[in-house]
């Protein structure tokens, strides 16, 4: 395991070499010792239930990785035998949601078995290629203003899965109707989406470990074969999405107008909600976090308060 360690390491360098810490359009939220000291432990005993399999993940690999943009900067409270054992419980329940690679070091993040692309391949259809895509991008933005930063609460994006003459990309929307966060009237009326989508074979797509999309000279949507849209598991029409299309702009519209409306304390406890959700989502028994007069916690514009030293790292774990 240590040489995984040791590979993770070198994933979140390069995750983070691209700017991720750094390129957010939200006002950025700065956690003190005794918030981060407790999403530490929270964080903790959801992985320690989930390796032993006591609790029902509802959230994707990605959702669980992209948790260490908060929980590097909580673990320079801990030791380092403490960090590294917890960053080896992470890497454990990775093996078991992913079918290989587990850091996507290949650029791929491989979670279907090939059966299920098989029988994803004979289930797509000709559709549109614009529509598909700008549901993609408006999916992207809905989850972004249901849970700030924490997007991956909802999106997983995987492959890519080859087949002879084409490659499979899946995007997976689920958790889209967050009722303890948002009041239902703000909210889509189903649970998730699933995009599965084909693309000529030449092209060469690549995921990182925050499952960010790389594609080197070729667009993904001129070169679109053929696909599927799921709404909460039920294949749609082109009919069905010109509907979603329509219901995304306007619940989009209300999500915005609704967070420019947050002040400051809102506006933290709201990113707070959001991070204990994510993590009830790995382990039920999470308890959600009740800020307290006594918590450090400050709102800054400043995006270079956020950056992280890469070289601490080594000292981490």
């Amino acid at each position: 395991m240590y040489m995984n360690v040791k590979d993770f390491k070198a994933a979140l360098k390069e995750v983070w070499q691209h700017g991720e810490l750094v390129s957010w359009p939200y006002r950025n939220i700065i956690f003190g010792k005794e918030v981060l000291d407790r999403y530490y432990s929270d964080f903790k005993m959801a992985i320690n239930e989930a390796c032993t399999g006591q609790s029902q993940i509802n959230i994707g690999p990605t959702g669980i990785l992209r948790s260490f943009d908060i929980l590097v900067k909580a673990m320079k409270y801990r030791t380092k035998d403490e960090n590294r054992a917890l960053v080896s419980n992470v890497l454990v329940l990775l093996s078991k949601l992913k079918k290989s690679d587990i850091l996507n070091l290949s650029g791929g993040n491989i979670i279907y078995e090939s059966e299920i692309v098989a029988s994803s391949y004979q289930t797509a259809k000709e559709t549109s290629s614009d529509i598909v895509h700008r549901i993609i991008a408006l999916l992207k933005s809905y989850a972004e203003l249901i849970y700030f930063r924490s997007y991956e609460i909802s999106q997983e994006i995987h492959g890519p899965y080859k087949l002879d003459s084409s490659k499979l990309i899946v995007w997976h929307y689920r958790n889209l109707r967050p009722e303890k966060l948002i009041d239902a009237d703000f909210l889509l009326p189903f649970n998730s989406v699933l995009i599965e989508l084909f693309y000529n074979s030449s092209v060469d797509i690549k995921l990182d470990l925050y499952n960010h999309v790389y594609q080197i000279g070729q667009n993904l949507k001129d070169n679109f074969s053929i696909g599927s849209v799921f709404i909460d598991q039920k294949l749609t029409s082109i009919e069905d999405l010109k509907e979603l299309e329509a219901l995304l702009i306007s619940k989009i519209y209300k999500l915005y107008t609704r967070c420019k409306q947050l002040n400051d304390t809102e506006y933290i406890q709201a990113y707070i909600n959001t991070l204990w959700y994510k993590l009830s989502l790995i382990s039920p028994a999470t308890n959600p976090y009740q800020l307290s007069n006594h918590d450090s916690v400050m709102i800054s514009d400043s995006k270079d308060l956020i950056k992280i030293d890469h070289r601490i790292l080594n000292l981490l774990f």
